[in-house]
């Protein structure tokens, strides 16, 4: 499992709940980066995966999942995907 494996499906579930796929706008406010209110993204911290959700502009987020393998996270991902498309493609 390569971590670009991830990416491609971050990159999928953005576009699937009409988020933007890059983190930060393409401009800065006030000289700071401005973040995508509702992107998700792969976090990393002590060889450990997870997803987390972007919730304001000043970048603070939340956990979506638990934190896991890459495998693991690529799973629970995959699942995550399935429930929304089952949700929006009635």
């Amino acid at each position: 499992m390569k971590l670009k494996d991830l990416e491609i499906r971050v990159n999928y579930l953005n576009k699937l709940t009409k988020n933007r796929v890059e983190k930060y706008l393409p401009y800065k406010i006030n000289g700071k980066l401005v973040s995508n209110i509702g992107h998700y993204y792969i976090s990393q911290y002590n060889g450990n995966y997870g997803i987390e959700q972007i919730m304001s502009t000043s970048g603070s987020c939340t956990d979506v999942s638990y934190r896991g393998t890459k495998k693991e996270i690529y799973d629970w991902l995959n699942a995550f995907i399935k429930g929304i498309e089952t949700v929006v493609f009635k």
